[in-house]
């Protein structure tokens, strides 16, 4: 990137270490006597810290408040191009947040084997393992084996988030431990002791307050794909933008919250908020 204008307080910069012989990222923090100061972040290719670099060996790759260029796929510029527009045109739509009465999966200990992932049988009646161990007798210890309800494993982020949010509330107490979960691979939790239900939640519901006129003519639309770049968005987390085109045209996309970051800026809502979509925009 053209270095001719001297690089400010906040944007990003590359420069190479001249001890170790490759190249470092960091933020400028100030500018002094024609030297740079750059905070890098520790990583794991890299230890990090404070580096005052001479002005001629910096590169700047990214003016603070730009969204780095390199980040927008050429399937998404050509979509915006389409709409006569470029992504410094478009932002968050206007959202109106309420409070709704919604039916959601929810995950819940499961009834059988009160979250242990395991049952036994005590007197011909099946009960959970802590049960059958603490108060049956030798033949009901030996009974003990993996629930039948529940699935012995459970791959699935929301299995992993249950299970952070739950291990230190009383929901474990009377359990008797069991397997909780505690191994992660991948994002995932392999989960045992719980099965999903649809119950009603109180969540914040986003209603998009769209302009008049609004043209939703993006060449992608319909089902559950970004109607920027296509891609399928299964976890249905999408975000409303608009923009308005050079010929004064205001147009309207459901985009996924990638595109959304890299190409307009738009960060994830907050926990336990949803975008209403209506079906029509699918």
């Amino acid at each position: 990137m053209n270095t001719m204008i001297p690089p400010a307080v906040g944007d990003k910069v590359s420069f190479k270490n001249e001890q170790h012989g490759y190249r470092m990222t960091g933020r400028v923090t100030n500018v002094i006597d024609g030297k740079v100061v750059i905070s890098v972040r520790r990583s794991r290719d890299s230890f990090g810290g404070i580096f005052k670099v001479a002005l001629e060996k910096v590169t700047i790759e990214q003016r603070k408040g730009e969204v780095d260029p390199r980040q927008h796929s050429d399937k998404g510029l050509d979509t915006l191009t389409g709409m006569k527009t470029v992504p410094s045109d478009w932002g968050l739509a206007a959202i109106k947040w309420e409070l709704r009465r919604v039916v959601e999966e929810v995950w819940v200990l499961c009834p059988l084997c009160a979250g242990g992932g395991q049952i036994g049988t005590v007197k011909g009646k099946t009960v959970p393992s802590h049960e059958a161990w603490n108060g049956g007798d030798a033949e009901a210890r030996k009974s003990i084996r993996t629930c039948t309800q529940c699935p012995k494993f459970r791959f699935t982020r929301k299995g992993r988030e249950w299970f952070r949010e739950n291990e230190d509330t009383k929901i474990w107490e009377g359990t008797g431990g069991g397997h909780h979960g505690a191994a992660h691979s991948n994002n995932y939790s392999f989960m045992n002791g719980l099965i999903s239900e649809f119950k009603p939640i109180m969540k914040e519901v986003g209603v998009v307050q769209w302009a008049v006129g609004t043209k939703f003519d993006s060449r992608f639309g319909g089902g559950h794909h970004c109607s920027l770049c296509a891609k399928d968005i299964p976890s249905g987390q999408f975000a409303p933008v608009t923009g308005k085109g050079a010929d004064g045209v205001i147009h309207g996309m459901w985009v996924g919250m990638d595109c959304a970051r890299k190409f307009f800026g738009i960060k994830n809502f907050k926990e336990g908020q949803t975008v209403e979509r209506p079906k029509e925009a699918k």
